[in-house]
């Protein structure tokens, strides 16, 4: 008896990830808050991000005056693409929100450092 060996045949793509698992810049909501200390800082990144695609619902100052800019994201990592692109343009860098910071109703909440917003 003979016997025939057939390869296995891989699936030719990738199960695609449900839509919820990402969100697009253009779903995202952020908010801007100033921990600078620095008069205007926040409207100019709200511009600047504004420019990049983003929508900003809220601008205003932070409780809290950090030293380095921070992006929190508040969609429990659904926006890991549109996180990086702000994370980018704030020239800061991903963390948690300081504490006695108020909670925000954004997706994507920035403060902003004492290094201030960057120009390009």
């Amino acid at each position: 008896m003979a016997v025939t060996t057939v390869p296995y045949a891989a699936p030719a793509t990738q199960p695609e990830i449900a839509a919820t698992a990402t969100t697009t810049i253009e779903q995202i909501t952020v908010e801007v808050r100033n921990g600078s200390g620095i008069t205007g800082l926040a409207a100019k990144l709200r511009d600047k991000l504004k420019e990049a695609g983003f929508t900003v619902s809220r601008i205003g100052d932070a409780r809290v005056r950090v030293d380095t800019t921070v992006v929190i994201d508040l969609t429990d990592g659904q926006a890991p693409n549109a996180l990086s692109k702000l994370t980018e343009l704030a020239e800061g860098s991903a963390g948690l929100a300081p504490e006695g910071e108020p909670a925000s109703q954004a997706d994507i909440l920035i403060i902003i450092g004492k290094g201030g917003v960057p120009t390009n």
